[in-house]
């Protein structure tokens, strides 16, 4: 609940302040590049 209060509410009403946060340095990751390592 928590979560989607966050993603629901927090994040419209503070947009402005997150925006200057957010990067726009995303790399798309796809499931073949993506592995579990056991330990």
């Amino acid at each position: 609940d928590a979560i989607l209060a966050f993603f629901r509410e927090t994040i419209p009403r503070e947009w402005k302040a997150f925006r200057e946060q957010v990067s726009d340095n995303f790399r798309i990751i796809t499931h073949q590049d993506f592995r579990v390592l056991e330990g």
